[in-house]
């Protein structure tokens, strides 16, 4: 009876073991596969993430920047045309100006100037005035000259703030003075007429002609204006002579002052 007793007891002892051990091995199991299970779908919820910033991201740089990149493209196109249109007429009145330098046989200027940009031109007036971005932080004073190219003389200074200065265009209605017809040595008056044009009464028996260089008297290396026109009439002993700047002043970008 004693053996029968202890060999039950012994069968529930090993049983309880098993099923120990088999309840172990089945939570090492579970929890093996919520492990992975949970690694698989965080590692899935990263990759959509990641997909989706970087569809995002990718709509942004393809679709987004892309009307911006070209509107700002568009702007420096235009920016660089326009700067490359004044370099072109900053280029015509030089090569003008140099040629005129070696037909009359002028030497280039060789005072110190400042270079300036044009904010007001003298169509944007009633009083043919020049108003440029240099004032009297730069140097600039009352009585400096502006001139276009190398030495097209259009206008003396006469107003200067701290940052901008103006002139009155040489050729204005109000200026009456003397110039010299370079090629003849002679001095004439003349009168301004307004926007770079001038008026120049000369005998009859003077043999003025087109393209004829005007200067002042006292500056012969600045050019006031070349003789543009001839015009006679038979009742008048003077014939009338109709000089211009030689730069077209409307179209100034740039120029210089002169001390």
């Amino acid at each position: 009876m004693a053996s029968y007793f202890n060999q039950s007891l012994y069968k529930k002892k090993v049983k309880n073991k098993r099923d120990i051990g088999i309840r172990a091995f089945l939570m090492i199991v579970f929890g093996a596969v919520l492990f992975f299970l949970g690694r698989t779908i965080f590692y899935g919820m990263s990759i959509v993430q990641n997909i989706s910033q970087d569809s995002i991201a990718y709509t942004v740089d393809l679709l987004t920047p892309k009307s911006v990149f070209i509107a700002r493209q568009q702007a420096l196109k235009n920016k660089i045309e326009n700067l490359e249109q004044q370099l072109g007429i900053l280029q015509l009145v030089e090569d003008e100006n140099k040629s005129l330098r070696e037909i009359l046989d002028y030497p280039a200027a060789e005072k110190s100037t400042i270079i300036a940009r044009v904010i007001a031109k003298p169509s944007q007036n009633i009083y043919d005035r020049l108003v440029i971005d240099r004032g009297s932080r730069d140097g600039v004073i009352i009585g400096d000259k502006i001139i276009a190219g190398e030495n097209g003389l259009i206008a003396t200074i006469d107003t200067v703030t701290e940052t901008t200065a103006q002139g009155t265009l040489i050729s204005g209605n109000f200026w009456k003075g003397d110039v010299v017809i370079t090629r003849l040595g002679i001095t004439v008056p003349v009168q301004g007429k307004g926007s770079g044009n001038f008026e120049l009464h000369i005998p009859r028996d003077m043999d003025i002609r087109d393209g004829d260089v005007i200067t002042l008297p006292g500056a012969p290396h600045l050019i006031l204006g070349i003789i543009k026109s001839i015009q006679f009439d038979d009742r008048n002993p003077y014939q009338i002579v109709l000089a211009r700047m030689p730069i077209n002043v409307q179209e100034l970008k740039f120029v210089r002052v002169m001390k």
